[in-house]
């Protein structure tokens, strides 16, 4: 049941469907127990048992909480998920896949599979060389990376028996296989006359799908500059299912000393080659990093450390702060797809400086901001903000290539007596809270949070908002510079976007945090990112000026939508395709302090104005 203090003590609502005509009706809900979703639900059900409209099921599913209520006699589903549900909804969100090694195997067979649909899931990063790289130094030092770890010259393959089962209405698995050889078809050479032009290449380059049927989730491209003076752009890139941003780090290390020291490193790897028994050795401990930190993983979950920790993770999906209702652009499409934009700006020193509490870094602020702003567009007083972590806590994983990244939520709440000091203050306690549990894997957390999930493919099921952060000196140890021969430029692909919104941001040597705000292109237009970031720098400008005035969402002014003072509109929208008509939900609800309207959206669809302005 929804918080009763987000609810207004009255609540008008009206419902708009074009459906050949227009069926409206009013209807005065007394809310003290309903939320404005409640409300919604509540009047879609009084509607259908009057049959004044006639709610196709999965048009209302995409719209309610509740859907089962919708039709008469329709049994409300068991509390409990199933394993083969469990499975489906960790199937649907390849999102999920390399989060959590402790079932890595399943994992790697999902993203394997999915590998149409998320063609360009993988990080890279190049570096820009003065000078030209000779061919052999090149691969010699291509191939010493890929002797060192095993893992990037993995390939997979299809289970013939598992293959044939698939054919008959069963999925079929695959095995990872180690190559005893090592590739040197991985290298890509290339020669342009500008850096304007090598730079488009390499932005090509990474933009490249992935076979890991036939190819190791490794690729580098070298490309030549011709010119006054002669220079050479290095981009390394490998698949997310086998490197994270700490692996990253370990390659970029690698493979600059294999350059900057070519003969040691052909001694190295004729030696190496020579070698057959330590080949087999290394082949046979590939995955040896992964099963020491699965088992270290599975024997914390049984400790009462771990139970601990599985217990506040149960406290925190109990708060069911799952969706976050953002006002989009467009109508949100039934299966969440990848396709995404960014837009890169930077934010105000005033904030960094004049935002302060005791013992809160630049994370702790960049996070109160992100969710201060999640929640003055939604209309809501918590948010759920996902945030990625190394998940490296033993020696066992700190020098080894492999993606033992984990994901972390951070559920925050603002109270309507909060300042801004206050606001940030609780979001460090909810920071030390969540880094003190944070040994339980997101797998084991998505499976906690099975009986809360519904099958909607349309979102990630537990949070849609993302915030990736790297701290002063984290980007500079990636890219560490031992020569001025080196610069380092990271590349980022939007392309893989599998949130609502995803802000990037990471502190610089003289302490300014850029950011990159990230958002799916089949939700928002580019004027809205536009529009998104001028808010959250306006956002920051007031928190830095102001520190003791309250930051009650709805108290704050704003500016992503503007419309008449007084009025909200939330507005739901679903379109069940060609067969049913086109039928789009309206729900507007006027509350105190609401101040965002919609009208726009049904001008541009060619319907009527809403009318909304007249409630």
């Amino acid at each position: 049941m929804a918080n009763s203090s987000l609810c207004p003590t009255r609540t008008d609502v009206q419902i708009l469907v074009k459906n050949g005509k227009f069926f409206t009706r009013r209807a005065q809900l007394a809310s003290e127990q309903l939320c404005a979703n409640c409300s919604l639900f509540a009047l879609l059900r009084w509607m259908r048992s009057r049959r004044h409209l006639a709610i196709p099921f999965k048009a209302a599913r995409a719209i309610c909480r509740k859907p089962s209520d919708l039709r008469p006699g329709r049994q409300a589903p068991s509390r409990g998920l199933s394993r083969a549900m469990i499975h489906t909804m960790v199937q649907a969100w390849p999102s999920l896949a390399p989060w959590s090694p402790t079932s890595l195997s399943r994992q790697q067979e999902i993203i394997i599979a999915e590998r149409h649909r998320w063609p360009n899931y993988s990080i890279a990063f190049s570096r820009l060389y003065n000078g030209v790289i000779a061919k052999d130094v090149l691969e010699a030092a291509t191939c010493w990376l890929q002797a060192l770890h095993p893992i990037l010259r993995t390939t997979y393959k299809e289970d013939l028996p598992c293959f044939q089962q698939a054919s008959a209405g069963r999925k079929a698995k695959y095995c990872q296989r180690v190559n005893p050889e090592v590739f040197t078809d991985v290298l890509t050479l290339q020669s342009t006359s500008s850096e304007e032009e090598a730079e488009r290449l390499a932005f090509a380059f990474t933009e490249a799908g992935w076979d890991l049927l036939t190819r190791p989730p490794l690729r580098i491209l070298a490309v030549e500059i011709a010119g006054a003076s002669s220079l050479t752009l290095l981009v390394v890139q490998i698949h997310h299912i086998a490197a994270d941003g700490v692996s990253m780090s370990i390659v970029d290390k690698d493979f600059r000393m294999a350059i900057q020291s070519p003969c040691a490193i052909l001694a190295k790897l004729k030696d190496w080659e020579k070698d057959r028994a330590k080949r087999q050795t290394q082949r046979r401990s590939e995955e040896a990093p992964y099963s020491l930190y699965t088992k270290q993983q599975r024997s914390f979950l049984h400790s009462p450390e771990g139970r601990a920790q599985k217990s506040y993770w149960q406290r925190q999906l109990s708060l069911n702060v799952w969706s976050l209702a953002l006002p989009i652009d467009k109508p949100r499409p039934r299966v969440q797809r990848s396709f995404g934009d960014s837009y890169s700006f930077e934010l105000p020193e005033e904030f960094l400086r004049g935002f302060r509490v005791d013992r809160a870094t630049s994370f702790h602020k960049t996070l109160a901001l992100w969710a201060l702003a999640l929640c003055k567009w939604s209309a809501k007083d918590s948010v759920v903000v996902g945030s990625p972590c190394a998940g490296r806590l033993d020696g066992a994983s700190s020098g080894a290539v492999g993606c033992f990244a984990d994901l972390l939520m951070y559920y925050i709440h603002v109270q309507e007596s909060f300042s801004a000091v206050d606001f940030l203050c609780a979001v460090r306690r909810v920071a030390a809270d969540v880094d003190a549990n944070r040994r339980v894997p997101f797998g084991e957390i998505v499976q906690m949070a099975g009986e809360a999930q519904s099958e909607d493919e349309s979102r990630h099921p537990l949070f849609q908002a993302l915030l990736t952060w790297q701290p002063k000196g984290g980007w500079e140890r990636f890219f560490e510079i031992d020569s001025a021969d080196w610069t380092g430029k990271r590349f980022i692909s939007p392309e893989t976007m599998m949130w609502d919104v995803w802000l990037d941001a990471f502190e610089d040597a003289d302490h300014k945090v850029i950011c990159n705000l990230h958002y799916q292109k089949d939700l928002f237009l580019f004027e809205t990112g536009q529009r998104m970031v001028g808010s959250i720098k306006r956002l920051a400008l007031f928190l830095a000026q102001n520190p003791g005035h309250r930051v009650w969402p709805r108290d704050l002014e704003d500016e992503l939508w503007p419309t008449a003072p007084g009025l909200v509109s939330l507005m739901y929208q679903c379109s069940v395709g060609q067969s049913t008509g086109g039928l789009y939900f309206a729900y507007a609800a006027r509350t105190q302090g609401c101040q965002r309207c919609w009208n726009k959206q049904f001008a541009g669809d060619g319907m009527e104005a809403c009318g909304l302005g007249s409630l």
